[in-house]
């Protein structure tokens, strides 16, 4: 089952995306029960390799990650799209329901993510539209109650304005760290061998 779903999101033709994506870019899984970065939609360099999040914006990620104690493995990273818009242009809303009732939404009933981390506004609107960045961004929010989600900026982001932003984005994944140090049972974050596979859902 784990690989027919992946094997239907490889193939997935239900929007226009995937007349010009390279790969489709599933995602990375970590343990279940931990914490899932979401961002918008793959890059350039995403879409050439089908992984999320590398390039630059995956290196500061790496290292922001670094800071708290963490790395790649603890954690899951996956986009509500999952091909490239053409030029990197801002999905439509349409593009990320389609995509997101598809793969997203299976995709995070699977992984039972203690702690959601959206990062730029674009994913945090897809959880909850209309919501402004600077004003909410380190603030948990919840989905439908129960879900806390956690916006911060993308890295591209806080990459555009060089080493202005680096201790306010610091200060953000302290705040996950602070998250995950006081949840209680979190351990699964932290022993990466625990991760499951889709097997185990589907």
């Amino acid at each position: 089952m784990d690989a027919e779903f992946h094997n239907q999101m490889k193939i997935c033709k239900k929007c226009s995306l995937h007349e010009t994506r390279t790969h489709v870019v599933r995602g990375d899984y970590g343990p279940v029960d931990g914490i899932c970065f979401v961002g918008e939609a793959p890059g350039f360099n995403e879409d050439i390799q089908g992984k999320p999040f590398v390039g630059k914006s995956g290196d500061l990620l790496n290292k922001m990650l670094s800071t708290i104690g963490l790395t790649r493995k603890d954690v899951s990273v996956i986009n509500i799209i999952k091909c490239r818009p053409p030029d990197n242009r801002t999905p439509t809303r349409k593009e990320m329901q389609t995509c997101g009732n598809l793969w997203l939404d299976k995709q995070l009933q699977f992984l039972k993510p203690k702690l959601i981390v959206t990062l730029g506004r674009v994913a945090l609107q897809y959880f909850f539209p209309g919501l402004a960045m600077t004003k909410n961004k380190g603030k948990i929010q919840f989905v439908n109650s129960k879900i806390p989600v956690m916006p911060i900026f993308h890295p591209a982001y806080v990459l555009r304005n060089g080493h202005a932003m680096d201790d306010e984005y610091k200060a953000d994944f302290a705040k996950i760290r602070k998250f995950i140090d006081n949840i209680g049972d979190l351990g699964s974050v932290l022993t990466p061998s625990k991760n499951a596979t889709l097997d185990d859902f589907f």
